[in-house]
């Protein structure tokens, strides 16, 4: 305990004592102005520590908040008592002057009273340890709330940079397929183009090696065909010069059987006498111009005959026609023929048709393949012919 000092206050010549006791006398009845203020205190404090269990039951929401406690009022210093006037120095006297009556002295100014001291409040130990533990509790608070953040802060950031992490391997990915399908579309079209390349080669070479078969057909069968143009030639010859032997044969056979004739006839005119001579020698010019005739017309004939069965085979062996099953007889077609003096056809026109299209138009192509026809026995060549030609060989 401290010892109040006591204050004495001095008014027109009395003491009036001054001290806490008096101005504790003067308060009593009434309620102090501290003991409000730390009432509201209390009860501000009961209030928030009330919301804040009640707060702890839900998902705790970071809020900041400061608690200010309101500083302590402090003691009133009393103010120094202004010092008394000091009084005034009496004046001189003045030099031979009368003296003048004596002014009063000028009382004393009073002092004014000293406020009263006002006791400083003494800190309640248990709001001191409340406001002390709200204090640590805000501070715990807001290091855990900032603890909070700055997790949720290296979280977010973590995040981002995982975000950025995978778009870049996303965007590293894309691009590795973009490049793969390109390659791929590249691989693809080269070996698109070496396909078409080595297509176009083999069809190149299998086309070479078509023409050069039909090449070498053509050349054989132009040697054959040579070759039986030939065959036929020397057949041809070999039979002209048959023909011709048998012709010479058939003359001098002839020649001779005239002669014969013509001696038996000249005996029987001997012995029939010299008056009957030129009777005798018309009928035998008659005679022999007849056995003449019969003998060349008989040659003729057999040349003929022989011409026309060469001509007959040759054009058979060039006829390509499949006889239909319902076709019924043998159609003949005559074709009127124009030949050069080298045995080639120029022209074949049908004269007689057979009634069957098809077969008119392969006889046509079998008599052109025919060119050049055989010559004749004389070695010459007919001008026209007239040929007739069935589908069936006539016997």
């Amino acid at each position: 305990m401290t010892n109040e000092p006591k204050l004495q206050v001095k008014s027109e010549g009395r003491e009036t004592p001054q001290g806490p006791r008096r101005a504790l006398a003067r308060g009593e009845g009434k309620v102090s102005k501290p003991f409000l203020l730390a009432l509201a205190m209390h009860l501000l404090l009961f209030l928030m520590l009330f919301i804040g269990v009640h707060w702890q039951k839900q998902e705790p929401v970071a809020v900041q908040a400061e608690l200010w406690s309101p500083p302590a009022p402090s003691a009133a210093v009393a103010p120094q008592p202004e010092p008394a006037p000091a009084r005034p120095a009496p004046e001189p006297e003045p030099e031979p002057e009368p003296e003048p009556k004596p002014k009063p002295e000028p009382a004393p100014e009073p002092e004014p009273p000293a406020p009263p001291k006002v006791e400083k409040p003494r800190p309640d130990p248990e709001l001191a340890l409340a406001q002390r533990r709200e204090r640590e509790r805000l501070e715990r608070e807001r290091a855990e709330r900032q603890e909070a953040e700055r997790k949720a802060a290296d979280e977010r950031t973590r995040r981002e940079a995982e975000r950025r992490r995978l778009e870049a391997e996303k965007k590293k990915a894309e691009e590795a397929r973009k490049l793969a399908e390109v390659k791929k579309a590249e691989e693809a079209r080269k070996l698109a183009e070496a396909k078409k390349t080595e297509d176009a080669r083999k069809a190149a070479e299998a086309k070479k090696a078509a023409e050069a078969k039909k090449a070498e057909e053509i050349r054989k069968v132009a040697e054959a065909r040579k070759a039986e143009e030939a065959k036929k030639a020397e057949e041809a010859k070999k039979t002209a010069d048959a023909k011709r032997v048998a012709d010479a044969k058939a003359a001098e056979a002839a020649r001779a059987a005239e002669a014969q004739r013509a001696e038996h006839v000249r005996r029987m005119m001997a012995q029939a006498g010299s008056g009957a001579e030129g009777s005798p020698g018309g009928s035998t010019g008659a005679a022999s111009g007849a056995a003449r005739g019969a003998a060349s017309g008989g040659a003729a004939g057999a040349a003929d005959g022989a011409y026309a069965a060469k001509l007959s085979s040759l054009i058979r062996s060039n006829t390509v026609f499949q006889i239909p099953a319902g076709m019924a007889g043998n159609p003949r077609a005559e074709f009127q023929v124009t030949v050069m003096p080298d045995c080639s056809v120029t022209t074949v026109r049908l004269a007689r048709p057979s009634g069957a299209p098809a077969w008119d138009q392969a006889a046509e192509r079998a008599i052109r393949r025919s060119s050049p026809l055989p010559r004749l026995p004389d070695g010459t060549c007919p001008g026209s012919l007239t040929i007739a030609h069935a589908p069936r060989e006539e016997r």
